[in-house]
């Protein structure tokens, strides 16, 4: 876990700016696809209105990871840290 928390702070302090939108890429998930075990994603857009449920890392102060599930409206995104992401429905593009 402690390397998945070095990831994110390299993520988030250090290429703020390239990776905010998705610079180092981006993959979509369809309903019934999951994020590969150990990527993490800056941001979230729905393709489509979207149940996902998503796990929020326990990085810097915050030592309480949380796992939780939520509807996207088509077009919204969800900007944090993210990672096992689960597409219960619709479409999500995720951002790394």
């Amino acid at each position: 876990m402690s390397d998945l928390k070095d990831k994110i702070k390299a993520f988030f302090f250090g290429n703020f700016e390239k990776t905010s939108m998705g610079q180092n890429g981006a993959i979509v998930l369809g309903a019934g696809e999951t994020s590969v075990s150990g990527e993490y994603f800056q941001n979230v857009k729905a393709l489509s209105e979207t149940v996902v449920t998503m796990t929020y890392p326990a990085i810097q102060n915050v030592s309480i990871e949380f796992t939780f599930e939520v509807t996207i409206l088509q077009g919204d995104v969800f900007s944090g840290a993210y990672t096992d992401i689960d597409v219960k429905s619709g479409k999500l593009l995720c951002f790394y």
